[in-house]
């Protein structure tokens, strides 16, 4: 009951707060989110500098951080909104699906599955892979849960914290790295002769975006999210599951 009545007071001190800045403001206002380490890392990147710059009155702080994180702060109210991997776990969170983030196997010239254009799952246990943050437990979850269900045991050949330095490793002979697809098209401009191999069935996630249920956006919150939505659709590497008119209507 304590813990109901102060988020109640937290959520209306921030509320206030909000409504001071945004009376000395333009526009916009003071927005903070908290986002999920692969979507900052390779959707932000691309889409804060033109949300930027079109929203120029606008306070913007992003925090990094993993689903779980992510949602106790919306709940505590240290942020605003975020984005997590789903499902949604939360019965006071409020959550819309704005993308799929589809996983594949990156190979260079010269790897038994260079010449492929997919690779079955069941597969993926005959040749030794890099594998990035194995020992934290959303990719336990995910990949390994994944995989079990194809009752592929994966053989790790070398496990780092950092889809980039998975791919380095593998484009440079290596072994096969496992990455999202929407790191690989940023990483394929600096190494050309790299191939992203897809996996069947699909290895995936669906990111989404998340808030209080109990919350009205702010006017930052909403044009960040508008915005953002847009942004996701003309992204080649992403499979969208929103789009304008539904959160128009």
């Amino acid at each position: 009951m304590l813990l109901s009545h102060t988020e109640n007071i937290l959520g209306e001190w921030w509320e206030l707060q909000q409504k001071v800045k945004e009376s000395k403001k333009t526009i916009g206002g003071t927005l903070r989110i908290a986002v999920f380490p692969t979507c900052l890392r390779y959707i932000m990147r691309d889409f804060l500098p033109i949300y930027l710059r079109n929203n120029e009155a606008s306070e913007l702080i992003v925090e990094e951080a993993l689903t779980e994180t992510v949602n106790e702060w919306v709940l505590g109210h240290q942020v605003e909104a975020g984005i997590v991997v789903a499902p949604l776990s939360h019965p006071r969170l409020r959550g819309y699906p704005l993308y799929i983030e589809k996983f594949g196997i990156v190979v260079s010239p010269g790897h038994p599955w260079y010449s492929l254009a997919e690779v079955q799952a069941s597969e993926l246990c005959r040749f030794p892979l890099i594998i990035p943050t194995l020992n934290r437990g959303y990719y336990r979850d995910f990949v390994m849960s994944t995989m079990a269900q194809h009752n592929v045991q994966l053989e790790p050949h070398l496990v780092v914290h950092n889809y980039e330095v998975t791919m380095v490793l593998a484009c440079s002979g290596f072994g096969a790295a496992l990455a999202p697809l929407v790191s690989f098209v940023q990483f394929k401009k600096l190494y050309k002769q790299c191939k992203f191999i897809r996996i069947s069935p699909p290895l995936e996630r669906k990111l989404m975006w998340v808030e209080r249920e109990d919350r009205k956006r702010s006017p930052a919150c909403e044009a960040f999210f508008f915005a953002l939505v847009e942004f996701l659709q003309n992204n080649p590497s992403l499979t969208p599951l929103i789009n304008l008119q539904d959160i128009s209507e």
